[in-house]
């Protein structure tokens, strides 16, 4: 978990980086979202009582 959280770090400081084109920015942003999107998925929610 950590290396995510160091990759997913790095990605925030290239995405605030205006010397990277924008399509690259354009490009790490949808992967951030799709990757918060599998992970809300997979995250037991406030209503998952399957413990």
């Amino acid at each position: 978990m950590a290396r995510s959280a160091h990759y997913r770090q790095q990605a925030i400081e290239i995405l605030s980086d205006l010397h990277v084109s924008l399509s690259w920015r354009q490009a790490i942003a949808s992967r951030l979202g799709n990757a918060d999107h599998l992970l809300a998925m997979q995250s037991p929610g406030a209503e998952d009582n399957s413990y």
